[in-house]
């Protein structure tokens, strides 16, 4: 058999991980389907309490941004329900988790747009608001919106959910 050059050999593998974060970004949201399927559904086997730490333990950790933008959104339409969904996040440990990601630097755009909007929902909630000012993320969002603000394009699907956190 020819052999290949490295040129081509890093072109496969590029495609080869190129398929593969697509198919962990597909299993991603058909995990995240099922629980939260199971969680609304009431099943004892999937509480509330355990979908929010396995997201956490599992999909905040990756270092893939399309499984933690998953991970994100699927909290966030928990996040803007009832009360108590929104003191269960806190309880399971969500603040230092959110407050990390909108740290400047340690996230993706699109990344930062959904764990912005899953900290709106929450601090929709009063009992949630101190919880995240204490972790300080007023300063967090102010130093984030006035980087967004030099950018060009401004964006305004990051800028949205931040200035709906701080009031």
């Amino acid at each position: 058999p020819p052999k290949k050059t490295p040129n081509k050999l890093s072109q496969l593998r590029h495609v080869e991980l190129a398929d593969e974060c697509e198919s962990i970004k597909t299993n991603t949201n058909y995990v995240l389907a099922g629980f939260m399927t199971h969680w609304r559904a009431g099943s004892r086997a999937c509480s509330r309490l355990n979908f929010c730490e396995f997201v956490f333990s599992i999909f905040f950790k990756s270092p893939i941004s399309t499984v933690v933008q998953s991970a994100a959104f699927a909290l966030s339409n928990l996040a803007r329900g009832e009360q108590i969904v929104a003191e269960e996040l806190l309880q399971a440990g969500i603040a230092p988790i959110l407050i990390k990601l909108l740290t400047p630097g340690n996230s993706s755009i699109d990344v930062v747009v959904e764990v912005a909007w899953v900290l709106s929902y929450l601090t929709s909630k009063p009992s949630c608001v101190p919880v995240f000012v204490s972790g300080g993320i007023v300063d967090i969002l102010v130093h984030f919106l006035g980087s967004l603000a030099q950018d060009t394009p401004h964006n305004p699907q990051a800028v949205t959910p931040m200035l709906r956190s701080l009031g």
